[in-house]
C-alpha cells in the first residue's frame, strides 16, 4: 500500500523489481484483510478509509456456522446472562487450558 501524491513513480520502481498481480497498478480495494476505498467529503476533497466490513461478515458467518454445528444459539434480550459472573477474578481461575481445536476457535 502506497499513499503518496505521486504513487505511480514508486509503483513503477516496484513493478521493475517484482511481478505485480495481473501486471496491474490500481487503486487498492483491500489491505491486510480490510476494505480500502475513498470517500468524497462535502467540501469536495477526497479522503481514504479502511473498513472491516468483509472481515466482520466472514466472522459472523463463521460464528453462525459453528453455533449450528454445535446445536447452540446465542442468547439475546434482557434474559441474557453475563459471560462471566459479576465477581469473576481471572487471576484465580483454574479452568484447564483449551486443546488445539478450541484454542484455534477462540484466537
Amino acid at each position: 500500500l502506497i499513499i503518496s501524491h505521486a504513487p505511480m513513480d514508486t509503483m513503477k520502481i516496484i513493478a521493475n523489481m517484482y511481478d505485480l498481480k495481473d501486471n496491474a497498478i490500481v487503486k487498492p480495494d483491500r489491505y491486510l484483510g480490510g476494505n480500502v476505498g475513498t470517500y468524497d467529503l462535502p467540501d469536495g476533497s477526497t479522503c481514504w478509509y479502511t473498513s472491516a466490513e468483509d472481515y466482520l461478515k466472514g466472522a459472523l458467518t463463521n460464528v453462525e456456522r459453528t453455533l449450528k454445528e454445535e446445536g447452540l444459539v446465542l442468547a439475546t434480550g434482557k434474559t441474557t446472562e453475563r459471560p462471566y459472573p459479576e465477581k469473576y477474578r481471572p487471576e484465580i481461575d483454574i479452568t484447564p487450558e483449551l486443546g488445539d481445536g478450541l484454542a484455534n476457535r477462540f484466537q
